[in-house]
């Protein structure tokens, strides 16, 4: 299972721990940021599956930083919080692209409840939203880009069901082989990629890069060469 990290925006240092602790407690792991710029730049390094917001922050307020992460990631699913909400605030939130509003003070049953019940939805809403082969592929690469695995695996099957005999999939699924570390598979997977079509250069360049690393047949082993620094050509 890929692991559910969540970034916590709140300028309060206690909710940061009563909210850490809260998921911590139910396995996912917590990053936390005290303002808008800080919470944009720690989302343009790394993934989140879901970003907590809290509307009341210094600088930009949460609706500006909501509007901004949807720009930068229209996918990112955004659960805002507040103590001073109103239906006004709740609705506009809404229709910036939050999945969720709380007001505080809530339970931690309301929080997991929410984040729970939310990535529940992720797979299925993603893989509605990329229906053809085209899309799924281009939606597969942009999840390993960002190392979001369990996501790009889904829309690779997805469009393996639309096309089956495309060597895209096969080398996108090579490609997420690599970044779990099982280059055995990842072997098979480009190869099987070159029989559908000899010529299909990222699976080329991905099957001579393995190659050239330290192979042992009986032991499957590829080396001391850590997958997530792999420069896989996706």
């Amino acid at each position: 299972m890929d692991k559910k990290n969540i970034l916590v925006v709140d300028a309060g240092k206690n909710i940061q721990l009563l909210i850490t602790k809260c998921l911590d407690d139910a396995g996912y792991g917590v990053v936390t940021a005290s303002d808008g710029e800080s919470a944009l730049t720690k989302i343009g390094k790394e993934p989140f599956t879901i970003v907590i917001l809290d509307i009341m922050l210094p600088g930009m307020d949460g609706l500006q930083v909501l509007e901004k992460i949807k720009k930068l990631i229209p996918e990112q699913r955004v659960i805002m919080i507040t103590a001073h909400g109103t239906v006004e605030t709740a609705v506009e939130a809404m229709k910036l692209g939050a999945i969720d509003y709380l007001q505080k003070p809530f339970t931690y049953e309301d929080l997991r409840a929410s984040v729970t019940h939310n990535i529940s939805k992720i797979s299925t809403v993603w893989v509605e939203q990329t229906a053809t082969f085209g899309s799924c592929i281009a939606q597969g690469r942009r999840f390993l880009e960002r190392n979001q695995l369990g996501q790009a695996l889904l829309v690779i099957r997805k469009a393996i069901t639309i096309e089956y005999e495309r060597p895209e999939t096969f080398n996108l699924l090579g490609a997420l082989a690599e970044l779990r570390g099982d280059l055995k598979v990842a072997n098979r997977m480009y190869r099987v990629a070159l029989a559908l079509n000899n010529a299909y250069q990222p699976a080329i360049l991905n099957l001579h890069r393995i190659s050239q690393w330290k192979y042992d047949p009986i032991n499957i082993n590829f080396g001391d060469v850590p997958a997530e620094k792999v420069p896989v050509v996706l």
